[in-house]
């Protein structure tokens, strides 16, 4: 609602209140995306990530905003991007595998994605990152059990693996799997120490 012509230059005044110039793009851009002005959000939030690539916050913004314009082909290439800046944030790593196989479902190509991570995670030498999206998939199917049996190969080829660990634990509470979800938990408490603590008051 509300006049929103009249409020572009309100909007954009945001670029000259704020000294960083990216911080400004990415700021603009999350007003216009507020206000559903999907295009401009799109504009500012690439300038945004032209201006800073390095920033996981920028280029999420981006994909989020890309993938609510209905631009699937280049929010899943963003949201890639997103996936090689979030190296240790395992919850921004799950975020985007999940989001990059509900892109292949809208498109209808999560099928075909199915069986190549398959063939990739079955290989004699695993690809470990086809193995987290073969598990994403899974569960996005409620393919629950063959979900956690590809997880439980996952940390056995990468233990410290904590964005796994993290859906491995929720999996296993859904389905009631209480031994392996407490040593899910154990695994975390081990991989991840700073968070040792809240995974030992989940246990």
């Amino acid at each position: 609602g509300g006049d929103r012509e009249g409020a572009l230059p309100a909007f954009r005044a945001v670029l000259e209140a704020v000294p960083d110039a990216a911080a400004g793009h990415a700021l603009l851009g999350g007003i216009y995306a507020d206000h559903d002005l999907l295009a401009d959000a799109v504009s500012e939030l690439d300038q945004a990530a032209a201006l800073d690539p390095e920033n996981v916050l920028y280029v999420r913004a981006l994909a989020r905003v890309l993938e609510r314009a209905g631009e699937d082909g280049r929010a899943e290439e963003a949201w890639g991007r997103v996936l090689s800046l979030a190296a240790g944030d395992a919850l921004t790593l799950r975020e985007g595998r999940e989001h990059v196989v509900a892109l292949w479902a809208r498109g209808r190509s999560a099928g075909s994605h199915l069986t190549e991570l398959r063939r990739a995670f079955d290989a004699p030498e695993p690809d470990v990152e086809a193995g987290r999206f073969l598990a994403e998939a899974l569960r996005r199917r409620a393919e629950v059990p063959e979900a956690i049996a590809v997880l439980r190969r996952v940390v056995e080829l990468a233990p410290a693996d904590v964005s796994s660990l993290l859906l491995l634990e929720r999996l296993l509470v859904q389905e009631d799997e209480r031994d392996g979800a407490i040593e899910a938990l154990r695994a975390l408490a081990a991989a991840d120490r700073s968070a040792a603590a809240q995974y030992y008051l989940r246990l």
